[in-house]
């Protein structure tokens, strides 16, 4: 159809073939100026296809784990179970008690299956060499990387921990629960949107601004840190976690005590809501 196009407007036969037989090499390069004027080649995109994988493991793994607390403390509330502890130690000494617990077995989880795959990545590394396979597996031992998923996993985990404890502490069944995490669940999922923006263009000001919102921080950190993001920023942006974290911590203690001390659920709210 398309040869016949072009030899209806006049162009030989032999040029209609060729032009219809025509297949266009797509190459991509880097536009920042210190890359010159080279193709952007597998080993300098692998890292941020490594951002991305880390990114949906570290979100899926504090998803699961704050789900996991939160399941928790409704069990042990509704079994008053915590009303056993709280004869003994305060709703702040659980409140850390149980993140610190959950976070150690998560560590150690972690410290062994990473040493693993570590040891495994850096055999790959070697000794595939300049393969595809080689470079993706040097991708994911970048420093930055490794710093950046370190520092989003602990300041992730206890910032989204705390939030779902002191949501638990408010139900006293699952289904109760499933109205207070849709709000949640919407701020979680608004990182993972951001990311396929952010590999197209790490610097981009959204995503920029939105890596400096403490509770997406942990995501987007871990996709723009292959972009040459400065230690200096790493930093900022953890400091920026550690005291946000303390702030959420604060505020969930004070919500956790109102749940399990005060008897403060969303039933009860409901109800004298009803009666106002």
């Amino acid at each position: 159809m398309q040869r016949e196009a072009l030899s209806a407007q006049g162009l030989p036969p032999e040029e209609a073939d060729r032009l219809d037989g025509f297949d266009p090499q797509v190459a991509q390069f880097d536009p920042r100026p210190s890359a010159g004027e080279g193709e952007v080649t597998l080993r300098q995109r692998a890292p941020f296809y490594a951002a991305l994988a880390l990114s949906f493991v570290l979100w899926s793994v504090v998803f699961s784990v704050a789900n996991m607390l939160l399941s928790g403390v409704i069990e042990e509330k509704s079994n008053k179970i915590l009303d056993t502890l709280l004869t003994s130690v305060s709703p702040m000494q659980i409140l850390i008690g149980k993140l610190l617990g959950v976070a150690m077995v998560s560590l150690t989880l972690f410290t062994f299956w990473g040493a693993l795959g570590g040891g495994l990545l850096t055999l790959a590394a070697e000794r595939a060499g300049e393969s595809m396979f080689g470079q993706i597996a040097a991708a994911f031992l970048e420093p930055r990387l490794l710093a950046a998923f370190i520092v989003g996993f602990i300041a992730g985990y206890l910032m989204y921990g705390a939030i779902f404890l002191a949501l638990g502490s408010l139900c006293e069944s699952l289904q109760e629960a499933q109205t207070l995490l849709g709000p949640v669940a919407l701020v979680l999922a608004i990182p993972m949107m951001l990311i396929t923006p952010a590999l197209d263009n790490p610097n981009a000001p959204l995503v920029e601004t939105a890596s400096w919102i403490p509770i997406f921080t942990p995501f987007l950190l871990l996709v723009r840190a292959p972009s040459g993001l400065s230690w200096l920023e790493i930093a900022g942006m953890a400091t920026l976690m550690g005291v946000t974290v303390v702030v959420i911590l604060f505020l969930a203690a004070r919500v956790f005590r109102a749940g399990v001390v005060d008897q403060v659920s969303m039933s009860s709210w409901r109800g004298r809501k009803a009666k106002g």
